[in-house]
C-alpha cells in the first residue's frame, strides 16, 4: 500500500470475508484500519458478525467448587436404606389360609445304568490281528486305523448284544427308548467313520465290510424295537429276533472262531423254541 492511499481507499479493494476478519480480531491490526474496516463493513450493509461470548468459567479455578455432590449422594442413599428396612412386610407369624402346607414325597425314578464292556472290547481287539495275515500284520499304519474301526464296532455291538438279552430276558423299563438312542449313537460314531478311504489291506477290508454290514443290521432291529416297545408291542419278535441272530455268525467270523465251531442263528433260534415249547408244556402238566 502506497503512503498516499488512506485506510478507506485501501479497505475498498477488500472482500466482505476479508473485512470481517479485520473487524473481530483488533487485536491484530491498528485501531485506524479496524474502525476504518467496520465503517466499510457498514456502507456495504453488512452486519458485523457477534465475537463469541467468552467463557462463563476462564479457569478451572474459577468454577465453583462441587465437593457437595458426594454427601449428598450419601445422605440420599442411607435415607433409600432406611426407608426400605421400615417398610412394612406384613406380620411374620403369617399362616397359610389353605392350611398347613403337605410335605411332598420323593418319587422313586427308574434308573438302569449300562454296564461296562472295556475288558471285554480289550480282549476282542486282542484276538482279531491274529485273524489277519502276516504280510498284512506288517503294514502297522493300516492294522492302526483297522483296529480303531474295531473299536468303536465292538463298543455299539457289545452294548447292542446286552440290550437284545435282558429284552428276551424281560428286564427292560421306561429307561429303554433311552438306552436304545445312546447305543444308536455309538453306532453312528462307527458308520461315520465307515464313509472314508482309510486305506487298509484287502483282508482288514473285507473285514470292516462285515462291520458295515452288522452296523446296518443292528441300527434297524434297534429302531424297530424301540418303536414297537413304545407302541406297547413286545420289542423282539421272531423276525428281530432272527436278524440279530445274523449278527452271531458276523461277530464269530470277526474274531477267528473256525466255521466248523460257529453257532448257527437258526440252530439258535430252534433251540429257544423247543425250549420255550417245554416250558410251556412243564406249566401245562396238572398239578400233584
Amino acid at each position: 500500500m502506497s503512503e498516499a492511499s488512506s485506510p478507506a481507499d485501501f479497505l475498498l479493494s477488500k472482500t466482505d470475508a476479508e473485512l470481517l476478519f479485520l473487524a473481530q480480531n483488533p487485536d491484530f491490526y491498528h485501531a485506524d484500519l479496524v474502525a476504518a474496516a467496520g465503517r466499510e463493513l457498514r456502507r456495504r450493509g453488512v452486519a458485523r458478525a457477534a465475537e463469541p461470548p467468552a467463557a462463563y468459567y476462564q479457569d478451572e479455578d474459577e468454577a465453583p467448587a462441587r465437593n457437595w455432590r458426594m454427601p449428598a449422594v450419601g445422605i440420599g442413599l442411607l435415607a433409600l436404606a432406611a426407608i426400605l428396612y421400615f417398610w412394612p412386610t406384613g406380620t411374620k407369624n403369617w399362616q397359610n389360609k389353605q392350611g398347613p402346607v403337605a410335605q411332598r414325597e420323593l418319587v422313586a425314578v427308574q434308573t438302569h445304568v449300562f454296564p461296562t464292556f472295556d475288558s471285554l472290547t480289550a480282549t476282542q481287539l486282542h484276538q482279531m490281528p491274529r485273524t489277519l495275515p502276516a504280510a498284512e500284520r506288517t503294514d502297522t499304519t493300516a492294522q492302526r486305523k483297522f483296529l480303531l474301526l474295531a473299536r468303536r464296532f465292538w463298543e455299539a455291538e457289545n452294548q447292542t448284544d446286552y440290550l437284545c438279552h435282558e429284552v428276551q430276558a424281560a428286564r427292560i423299563d421306561s429307561t429303554f427308548p433311552g438306552q436304545v438312542d445312546i447305543t444308536l449313537d455309538k453306532w453312528k460314531r462307527l458308520t461315520s467313520a465307515l464313509v472314508y478311504d482309510h486305506k487298509l489291506q484287502p483282508a482288514m477290508t473285507a473285514r470292516v465290510e462285515l462291520m458295515r454290514h452288522a452296523a446296518v443290521v443292528r441300527r434297524e432291529t434297534l429302531a424297530a424295537m424301540k418303536n414297537q416297545y413304545l407302541y406297547g408291542q413286545p420289542p423282539l419278535d421272531r423276525s428281530l429276533l432272527y436278524l440279530n441272530d445274523s449278527v452271531m455268525v458276523l461277530r464269530q467270523t470277526l474274531l477267528g472262531v473256525p466255521a466248523s465251531q460257529r453257532l448257527r442263528p437258526r440252530q439258535e433260534q430252534q433251540k429257544r423254541i423247543d425250549a420255550e415249547r417245554a416250558r410251556q408244556a412243564i406249566q401245562d402238566l396238572p398239578q400233584v
